[in-house]
């Protein structure tokens, strides 16, 4: 028996978000700047980023980088970031995180996390993968 898979339409944003696994998605937007623009930080675990189809600009910590089909870019905890599409069509990224970074900002909440900007200092750690 194969596993179930949750997918997510949201024409309004122009997103389609296939949950392949507790700690991996993969996340289609169409149109350009279309993405996760608000910048994000992720508390645990390294988030790695691939790009499957598209071409996808990403700021780290204020640094702008453009990443093509095939290439991956990992970020460490608690670096801020945001993603988008740089071109009209598709762009199609995995996500590969702990859980908590699918979970819904309400749920996470209720749970007592906080969501936004992680305190403490901030480090940037950037590797680009081809």
């Amino acid at each position: 028996m194969t596993a179930r898979t949750r997918i997510v339409v949201n024409p309004a944003a122009g997103e389609r978000h296939v949950q392949l696994s507790p700690s991996r998605a993969r996340v289609t937007v169409f149109g350009a700047g279309r993405g996760a623009r608000e910048l994000q930080v992720e508390s645990r675990g390294d988030k790695r980023l691939t790009v499957v189809r598209g071409r996808m600009a990403i700021t780290c910590n204020g640094r702008l980088s453009v990443l093509e089909a095939g290439e991956a870019i990992t970020i460490a905890p608690g670096v801020e970031h945001a993603w988008w599409s740089t071109r009209a069509g598709e762009l199609c990224v995995e996500i590969d995180a702990g859980p908590e970074a699918f979970a819904l900002p309400h749920r996470a909440a209720r749970r007592g996390r906080r969501s936004g900007v992680a305190s403490g200092a901030r480090r940037l750690t950037v590797r680009l993968a081809s």
